[in-house]
């Protein structure tokens, strides 16, 4: 007696495949969209730091300083932060935060992305081998339960990570989100 059909092996796996591909879309679209967030606000900062041509003399610093300030990496700017001047200090916190958030984000984003990939080659491998798979019931069901139960632990992180990256907060307890330009 079958339990299952001939084709139940290609279906499933084959749902499971575009599923996991759609899930890969989402989170890029939301790590992506994070990301270039504070990359634009970055980039914001870095032309309030120029000297304000026109407006008398405000403490802005030239762009030969804000090229070195982005030549340096995330704790040189943090050792270097109480060189500059009152006007450019929080301009420079905010950059300092923006680059800390980004490479915080980084890591949550590629732990999904891996999570995924795995999923898609043990979907892609149980697809191609479905028809082996179908002809033991035992092993079948043994393999059916496995992707059903690594599928729900997939789900449980994804949504923890996507709840990270919507509402990510630093140590000093701002969200991204409540933050000013």
């Amino acid at each position: 007696m079958e339990l299952f059909s001939d084709s139940t092996g290609l279906y499933l796996f084959s749902a499971l495949l575009q599923a996991n591909a759609a899930i890969i879309a989402i989170v890029g679209v939301f790590g992506i969209f994070r990301i270039q967030n504070l990359q634009s606000k970055i980039e914001y900062i870095k032309s309030g730091l120029l000297e304000p041509r026109g407006r008398g003399d405000r403490g802005g610093i030239n762009s030969l300083k804000v090229q070195e300030l982005e030549d340096m990496k995330l704790n040189e700017k943090e050792e270097n932060y109480n060189t500059y001047n009152d006007y450019c200090k929080p301009l420079l916190r905010s950059w300092i935060h923006a680059e800390k958030t980004i490479n915080i984000l980084k890591p949550i984003i590629t732990k999904s992305t891996i999570w995924l990939g795995v999923g898609i080659i043990i979907n892609t491998l149980c697809l191609m081998l479905s028809y082996l798979i179908h002809k033991v019931l035992f092993v079948e069901f043994t393999v059916f339960l496995i992707i059903f139960i690594y599928q729900i632990i997939l789900v449980t992180i994804l949504i923890s990570n996507i709840k990270e990256l919507l509402n990510f907060k630093l140590k000093d307890g701002k969200s991204i989100n409540n933050q000013k330009k």
